[in-house]
């Protein structure tokens, strides 16, 4: 257990000087270094959540987690990235709704198209075997300036072509999916499909429909009961109103869109009332 009398403060800077120190020297994580200098250049508003951290804690080791979370969380979690991440999952469900769409018209061409072929006796180049297709994507791009679709095609000659063909030659057409078949089921996949974030910390800031300043505060009580529940953090522990405002509004850099006590209080009582009832 630490000492009743440690300067928590004092601590506090010196962990986050070193830190940004450490990064700087490592050209590393800007977005942690933004947070730590707010936190710093508002050494005189932290002094009493520090303060306040340290004697609920009384523990350097617990006290120095808290102050990553709160660096880690302010970096990464933040509302405007956030907000990227509402976006991006709206944007994701958009894309499984075209993607369901043009897979489904290109399943119908192909569809038509061997058709054709069959009715007229037609020769095709494109075809609807699926070893055909990609034996075709082996040749095609085997000499590819892309470093990756190269590499692709090479591991696909040498590791799976062979006894794909070997397969293929045992089972004719009529044991495979066609192509046309597997595009229906991407159609079909990409319709039932829907986008989430699998990071416990955006689920948690995602739980209201429009980002604001308090997506913050709920990823911090969600990166806080995380390191309660497999990094040893006591789980009695937790900011009262006051000490969350001021981690908020620091490590957050607001000013004019500033977080007041009563409304950090309310969005407390509202995620522990949720958390309960979950």
């Amino acid at each position: 257990m630490g000492n009743q009398d440690t300067d928590w403060p004092d601590r506090a800077n010196q962990q986050l000087r070193t830190t940004l120190e450490s990064n700087r020297s490592a050209g590393i994580l800007a977005s942690e270094n933004k947070v730590i200098e707010r936190l710093l250049g508002d050494s005189a508003e932290m002094k009493p959540a520090w303060m306040s951290i340290g004697k609920a804690l009384n523990n350097k080791r617990h006290f120095s987690k808290v102050i990553e979370i709160i660096v880690s969380t302010a970096a990464f979690h933040s509302p405007a990235k956030i907000g990227d991440h509402r976006e991006a999952l709206r944007r994701a469900v958009e894309l499984n709704n075209e993607i369901s769409k043009k897979a489904g018209e290109l399943a119908d061409l192909l569809d038509k198209q061997f058709a054709l072929k069959e009715g007229q006796s037609i020769s095709l180049r494109v075809s609807n075997n699926p070893v055909e297709c990609m034996e075709q994507w082996a040749r095609v791009f085997e000499h590819n300036s892309d470093y990756d679709t190269a590499r692709r095609t090479y591991l696909f000659r040498s590791g799976v072509a062979q006894g794909l063909s070997a397969l293929s030659k045992q089972y004719d057409l009529k044991y495979w999916p066609t192509v046309s078949d597997l595009l229906r089921g991407m159609e079909y996949a990409a319709a039932e499909a829907y986008a989430e974030s699998y990071d416990p910390l955006c689920l948690a800031a995602l739980e209201s429909r429009e980002s604001s300043n308090l997506d913050f505060v709920r990823a911090l009580l969600a990166a806080l009961a995380v390191a309660k529940k497999y990094e040893g953090l006591p789980a009695g522990f937790r900011f009262n109103p006051k000490t969350l405002t001021a981690i908020t509004n620091c490590a957050g850099g607001l000013v004019e869109d500033a977080c007041t006590v009563e409304a950090i209080k309310k969005a407390m009582q509202r995620i522990e009332k949720g958390t309960s009832s979950a």
